[in-house]
């Protein structure tokens, strides 16, 4: 079994914010996985860069 969950627009611009800024390296270890699994294209992700 699967689990689906959805992200808002809010709640991937926090992950890609703490995948790169949080103090724990595993804590940004699995940021950086759910920033990955909320589905996020390419230019969405260089839209958050800027």
């Amino acid at each position: 079994m699967t689990l689906k969950i959805t992200f808002t627009d809010d709640e991937v611009a926090e992950l890609f914010y703490w995948k790169e800024r949080h103090p724990h390296p595993r804590v940004r270890k699995k940021m950086s996985v759910l920033y990955l699994k909320s589905g996020v294209t390419g230019s969405d992700a260089w839209s958050n860069i800027r």
